[in-house]
Order: C-alpha cells, then structure tokens, then sequence
C-alpha cells in the first residue's frame, strides 16, 4: 500500500518526515522561481544586457564584467533582491573574486534594509557552481529562518567557501539546526570558521552547532586558532536583558565560544563577565572585566587547586554567570590535574550546573567542587551535580 493511501485506512501510520536533504533544494528552487518572475529580475536582466552600463546602485557592474576584483566589498550597502541578482549573474563564473563582504555595521533602520532572503537566494545560487568564493559574510544582516535555510542549501554543493560569517543575523533555532547540517553533510572539508554567534540560537541548536564544530574543526565564535585572549564583554553585554541588552541567548553564545576554545591551543585567557565602561543613572563607570585563566581550567599549565570565587559583596555584574560556566564546564572535562574548584557566590544558573554535571561525569580526577553562594542554581541545578558525582568516593560537593 502506498503512502498517501495508508494515511486513510492504516491508524497507525505516521507521515514520514522530510529530511532536511530534501527540504532545502526544494526551498532554494521555489524561492528563485518566486525571484525570477518578479519584477527584481526583469530589472536585473535589463541591466546585466547593458554592455554600456559601469555601475548600478553601487555594484561595480564594470569591474565584476570584467573579472578584475579579488574583493567585492558592499559594506553597508545593503544590496536589495536586485543589487544581488545582478552581483549573482556577475560572480557565477569568476576566476579572481575571493570574497563577498555585506556586512552591516547597525542594525538596518527599516524592514526594507540589509540583504534579504530573496537576495540570499540569488547569491547563495551562484555559490553552488563557484568554485573561487572563499569568503561570505552577511553579518548582522536580518536573513531570520530563511535565509539561514536557503545559505545551508548551497552549502552542500559549494566546495570553495572557507569562511562564512552569519553573525547578527538573526537566526532562529530551525535556522541553525540547517547550518549544522549543511556543514555536516559537505562533503569539502575545507570550511575554518561559520560565525553563529549573536543570534537568536537556543541551547539544542548550538549544541549541535558545537559538536560539528569539533568534529570537523570550525570556528563559531568569530575567534581565530591564533588568539592568546578573548574579551566578548561587550558583545554578551549587549545582548544581556539584564543590563539593558536585547535578551539574546548567552548560554548558546557560550556555548560556541566553548567549542572553540578547544580549538585553540596558544589562548590563555578569555573574558565573558563584567561590564564594559559606560554612563548610568549615577555617572561614568569604570569598566571591569573578570578574565577565566584558560590554560589552568585546560590543564597545560597545571595546578591543582583553583579559585574563581566571589564574595557576597561584589557586584552582580561583576561574578562568573552562565557563559563563563559554560566555558569553564567544557574545558575542565579533559583536565587531569585539577582536583580543587571553588566557584562560589557566582551567578550559576540551572543550565549552567547542568554543563558542570556533565563535565563532571567524564572528570574522574576532580575531588572537591564549590558551588555555595549560586542562588539561580535552584534545586534543578543542584541535583543535577549531585546526581554526576553520586558514588564517587571521597568526593567534596559544597552546595
């Protein structure tokens, strides 16, 4: 019996769900034949005719024509679906063009602004035979769900691409989940770094993220391999509704910033708590920065007891919250020296016991863990260490 006729008669059928390798060319292919009825591609045509025609709304139509540029820098410029049409026909079967950058640098004032998904569409096209394109950055241009699904489409036919910066860019969960999967199934394994941070990602998605990015060694963060230190205060402290920001998720921001610290082995430091210097109700205020010693939580510089406590009188903002736990969690995992870790009187949240407890199960060296002082751990959180370590012998938990 076939599937559409066992819907009727069989009451335990269930649909068959599409897999993600069949949805996203079928997604591609439906939006560029929206793309190519529309009006943008009438226009686009006429002017990719014009043998006479050197620029069009900024597009260096002449130097494109003519294969001569390595970088096409359209920084916001924002190209709109037929900007990137005309850019797509250009670009398609360059030799010399190594990078696309259009990037914005705020937010676009309207809902018109930035690079768009029927724009994305046209570009992410022509990135399926281009075999020169190197580098795509989109960043902080709105493509949502949309165009995150209509880049990772392309992802799986493009053997070129090395760097792909999708940052700001307001992703959502689905949106991610694609992304992991496009980097999954390429078959190139050429790509170094997929900036995914800065989005709207939940923890499933940037863990999914995360572990592609491990496996086949990609950086998420918008790190380099090469960095000594880190500070993403200022971007944590943007998104965090605590202190103003706009409420991104910083525990799947950490979360790939952790991913990536593994991938790191000359960092010593990372900063992620703090506050940046600013003015507030009460004048200007020197910014302070709680930096996490990256080579002692590894184990490369070894040492066997470490403190990164606070005191009840320090302020909020200025204690180890959830990304500096997430971090902290993923590299203590591999440590096989460290044996004393005091993290009391910090902001630990539930979430962030969670990372710990399961740190904690693959730690078989660590023997005293402090937690006292967290009170957004909850019970959740608490349980969830105690469950990690329940057994072992001679363990010190302190909660």
């Amino acid at each position: 019996m076939v599937e559409e006729e066992r819907q009727y008669y069989d009451p335990t059928f269930a649909p068959r769900k599409p897999k993600m390798s069949e949805v996203l060319p079928d997604l591609l292919s439906e939006v560029l034949r929206q793309l190519s009825n529309g009006e943008a591609a009438q226009l686009a045509t006429a002017v990719l005719g014009s043998a006479s025609l050197e620029e069009f709304s900024e597009v260096p139509i002449k130097e494109l024509r003519a294969d001569s540029l390595t970088e096409l820098k359209m920084i916001d410029k924002g190209p709109g679906p037929i900007e990137a049409i005309i850019i797509a026909g250009l670009i398609e079967g360059s030799k010399l063009l190594t990078s696309l950058d259009f990037s914005l640098q705020e937010w676009p004032a309207s809902r018109e602004g930035g690079i768009r998904s029927l724009g994305v569409a046209a570009i992410a096209n022509a990135l399926k035979a281009n075999t020169v394109v190197k580098r795509l950055v989109l960043r902080t241009n709105p493509i949502e769900v949309e165009g995150a699904l209509l880049i990772a489409a392309s992802l799986s036919s493009n053997k070129s691409l090395v760097e792909l910066d999708l940052s700001w860019c307001k992703i959502c969960p689905a949106g991610g989940q694609a992304i992991a999967y496009a980097l999954r199934s390429r078959e190139a394994a050429t790509m170094a770094a997929c900036t995914m941070i800065n989005n709207d990602l939940d923890v499933e998605s940037a863990k999914m993220l995360a572990q592609i990015g491990k496996e086949k060694r990609i950086m998420l963060s918008g790190m380099k391999r090469g960095q000594t230190e880190a500070n993403f205060v200022d971007q944590l402290w943007l998104t965090d509704p605590n202190f103003g920001g706009s409420g991104g998720d910083e525990t799947a921001d950490a979360i790939l910033i952790a991913s990536d610290v593994h991938l790191m082995p000359v960092m010593h430091t990372i900063t992620l708590d703090g506050y940046p210097s600013h003015s507030d109700g009460n004048g200007y205020r020197e910014g302070k920065t709680y930096p996490l010693p990256v080579k002692k939580l590894k184990g490369t510089d070894p040492v066997d007891t470490l403190d990164l406590s606070s005191s009840d009188l320090t302020p909020r903002e200025g204690k180890l919250g959830v990304a500096s736990t997430m971090v902290i969690a993923s590299l203590i995992e591999g440590n096989a020296v460290l044996t004393n870790l005091d993290l009391s009187g910090n902001n630990i949240d539930a979430e962030a016991g969670k990372a710990l407890a399961s740190a904690l199960k693959v730690n078989s060296v660590l023997k005293k863990l402090d937690l006292r002082g967290n009170k957004e751990l909850g019970d959740e959180g608490k349980q969830a260490v105690r469950d990690a370590v329940q057994g072992r012998k001679g363990f010190d938990l302190l909660v």
